[in-house]
């Protein structure tokens, strides 16, 4: 009689973390020092820098969905704003079972350095239309 099979990771085995509680109080001595542990700054500094180019570029892209004084006034405004949400959301809708499946199939820290290169390239894709060949310097805009 087969047992089920364990997966086996690249990672190294985590240690036991021992907490001490007395009247439902954990003792802050018994926890690990994060001040000193490299991987979580890594960790840490991943996220923030995730967070924060996702969420510039996503305000980046709302900015030119938004119709100009121009267009307004012209009467040929048309919002893009709730097309551009849809796109970010199906994002995560479309590829966040994708991305479970390989976290469960491989080493987590192996994909997460994979998904973070593979995140510089596409905002440099990203980047790459935000440098048009025209400008209107007096209303800095894009002139199409």
């Amino acid at each position: 009689m087969n047992g089920p099979s364990i997966k086996k990771s690249h990672e190294p085995p985590r240690p036991v973390l021992h907490v001490a509680a007395t009247n439902g109080h954990v003792s802050h001595e018994a926890l690990p020092q994060l001040r000193s542990n490299k991987s979580f700054w890594a960790m840490a500094a991943t996220q923030f820098l995730g967070a924060f180019n996702d969420n510039l570029f996503k305000q980046l892209i709302l900015l030119l969905a938004t119709p100009t004084v121009a267009q307004v006034q012209a009467g040929t405004a048309d919002d893009l704003q709730s097309k551009a949400q849809y796109v970010f959301a199906g994002a995560f809708l479309l590829f966040s079972g994708f991305a479970g499946y390989l976290s469960d199939r491989f080493s987590k820290s192996r994909i997460v350095v994979i998904c973070k290169v593979a995140e510089i390239f596409v905002a440099l894709l990203g980047a790459v239309g935000f440098f048009p060949a025209q400008w209107d310097p007096k209303l800095g805009i894009h002139v199409t």
